[in-house]
């Protein structure tokens, strides 16, 4: 449940990033952020590989190093790290006269495309990332060739996010 809880919450933090920091420096954090996703795409794999046979079921070990790393992460988190608070101005977030009720949300066309396309291509990846492995080793492939599957298709993910229409200043790491 720890890390189910870390890994739901953490994905949220790419957001957190840039909404911390002042203007100039928005660059400079979502930079941070793609170098961190490329580490991991890289070396998650590795990390599974090395935790999967630690105990007798295979697999188990991995899971509770997971778990650990994820306690490691909340204490970095509710660490003093020396980010400002988040301004929040009225008409936005917390301070805001009139919350949107979830009504109003799923009334907005833009909205249900964006949930339905973020529910789609969640279960559409879960479904392949849980699957893929499983049927690589059944066909024989060693784990060393599924974890670089898994490292390119991560790769492919955090890579991509480089195409994106954020502009990014020279030198901004």
């Amino acid at each position: 449940m720890l890390a189910g809880s870390e890994a739901g919450f953490g994905g949220f933090l790419r957001f957190a990033a840039a909404e911390v920091v002042s203007a100039d420096m928005r660059p400079r954090a979502i930079s941070w952020i793609v170098a961190a996703s490329v580490a991991a795409a890289i070396l998650a794999p590795r990390f599974a590989a090395a935790t999967r046979a630690l105990l007798p079921v295979q697999f188990v070990g991995t899971y509770l190093a997971v778990a650990a790393l994820a306690v490691v992460y909340i204490f970095v988190l509710a660490a003093n790290t020396g980010l400002p608070r988040p301004a929040i101005s009225a008409g936005h977030g917390v301070a805001a006269e009139r919350k949107t009720t979830i009504v109003e949300l799923l009334r907005q066309p833009g909205f249900v495309v964006a949930l339905l396309a973020q529910v789609g291509g969640n279960m559409a990846m879960v479904f392949i990332m849980v699957a893929m492995p499983v049927v690589m080793s059944e066909l024989g492939f060693d784990y060393s060739t599924i974890a670089d599957v898994v490292t390119v298709h991560a790769l492919g993910m955090c890579v991509s996010f480089l195409l994106s229409p954020f502009k990014f200043k020279p030198g901004c790491c």
